[in-house]
């Protein structure tokens, strides 16, 4: 199913912004226009590790990763809920998301304030959502507007002008509209095409699977419609005009996969398709990168691209995508003890410690990424526990990076019984002070890494 369309005719329109200001060149892009898809690890699209990329029911996004550029070790921040990777996507953070779902009106500056202050151009397209143009913040069989990050953030749905920038997708066929979502293709094929481009495909043609019947949930069926969607609108994408004129990328990601990674199949990944392709000489080609990424990774990609600011302590200690475009080194992460074989396993700190409320400088067992959580009462000998004090001492078998921060250098047993080698890559910022802690390695940012061994 290509296109499920609402009876509407869109010409192309100029993106909104608050300045007019010449927009600045981009050290890697121009423009970009983003694909969010649902709910596919990375094995289920390429039928197993890549290279190559081999999906039986997948044959274009498979064509798209072995031709352009592909990452095979791109995790989602929030693996089995989507909306808080969407907000991470563009905000930084999950911001206290639940596992499946967001409070509304975050109240946080995100990437639109940081495009608009530097004189860039956004739009995002929605397909099927109810109004032409807008902040739907409604919920049909095709849209949710989990998926929609911009109707997050308090200043962009109680912003007229902003919300003027989320459009339809995907109107009905008409003399103006014949190709898929012609929104999107009418204004890559115009002269006005935005610096930042965001596509949400509706839930049959992202794999998502909708509700009330109208397209199957299951997978084979699921990954096949996607497929062809995609295979009906990159090609328009890549051959419009803003793409042969200008110095574009087209970046194809998934929210969230299966929990599995097949780069390091003994470690609690949750790796997704992460496909990067684009205008002549800009992105590499027939290249494939095994560095770990996720969705912070690709803010700080914009954020570096365009000389933006980081928004906060995640996308900071994040590695930009820099080596998928042409030009650009390709380096490789590896422990800074060369001694133990490691691909590094990038975490940020609120990852692993949870969300902070004890105002003594405990921790409440929340948001951690780690099972059975985080304690502040009990050192059981196999958990992985962590949490910002304000103590100089620690537990037995722990290590003290600053004193804030605390790691307990063992995961669980069945890891250690696989005997895998382990890097935690820590954000050396206090998410309860705001403050970066004193260790800084300016290639890495403000990170650290630390090694645990099974």
């Amino acid at each position: 199913m290509s296109s499920i369309s609402v009876p509407w005719s869109l010409q192309s329109s100029q993106p909104r912004t608050s300045t007019q200001s010449p927009p600045p060149a981009g050290n890697y892009f121009d423009h970009i226009v983003t694909i969010i898809m649902e709910n596919q690890g990375i094995e289920n699209i390429c039928g197993g590790n890549p290279p190559p990329c081999n999906g039986s029911n997948s044959p274009f996004l498979s064509t798209i990763g072995n031709n352009y550029a592909l990452a095979t070790q791109y995790n989602s921040v929030n693996p089995g809920g989507s909306q808080p990777n969407y907000v991470g996507l563009i905000g930084g953070s999950t911001f206290n998301c639940g596992i499946d779902s967001c409070p509304a009106n975050i109240n946080a500056t995100n990437l639109v304030d940081s495009l608009e202050k530097a004189g860039l151009t956004w739009k995002a397209y929605m397909e099927n959502q109810t109004i032409t143009a807008g902040c739907d913040l409604a919920t049909t069989p095709v849209y949710e507007h989990e998926h929609n990050p911009f109707v997050s953030f308090s200043n962009i749905v109680n912003n007229s002008t902003r919300c003027q920038n989320i459009v339809l997708a995907n109107p009905s066929l008409n003399a103006t509209c014949t190709t898929t979502d012609c929104t999107l293709i009418n204004d890559l094929n115009s002269n006005f095409a935005a610096n930042f481009m965001w596509l949400t495909p509706n839930d049959c043609n992202n794999m998502h699977g909708g509700s009330l019947g109208i397209c199957p949930y299951s997978s084979p069926t699921s990954i096949v419609t996607g497929d062809n969607y995609l295979k009906s609108l990159v090609p328009d994408i890549l051959k419009s005009r803003t793409f042969n004129t200008t110095r574009s990328a087209l970046f194809i990601v998934f929210d969230e996969g299966t929990n599995f990674c097949p780069v390091n199949p003994g470690i609690k990944e949750d790796c997704v398709y992460a496909a990067w392709a684009g205008s002549a000489g800009v992105t590499k080609m027939k290249f494939v990168s095994s560095n770990f990424y996720n969705d912070y990774s690709y803010l700080r990609t914009i954020e570096s691209n365009w000389n933006l600011p980081t928004l906060t302590a995640n996308d900071a200690a994040a590695s930009p995508m820099a080596e998928f475009f042409a030009g650009q080194q390709s380096v490789k992460l590896v422990s800074w003890n060369p001694k133990v074989p490691c691909t590094p396993l990038l975490e940020t700190v609120e990852q692993i410690i949870g969300n902070q409320t004890n105002s003594k400088g405990g921790a409440s067992e929340s948001g951690s990424i780690f099972s059975p959580g985080i304690t502040n009462s009990t050192y059981g000998p196999d958990n992985t526990k962590s949490w910002l004090s304000n103590s100089t001492s620690t537990p037995p078998g722990w290590s003290i990076f600053s004193r804030r921060v605390m790691v307990q250098p063992r995961l669980t047993a069945s890891l250690e019984m696989q005997q895998q080698t382990v890097c935690i890559v820590l954000a050396l910022r206090s998410i309860r002070t705001g403050k970066a802690l004193p260790t800084v390695d300016p290639i890495r940012l403000a990170m650290i890494q630390v090694i645990t061994m099974g």
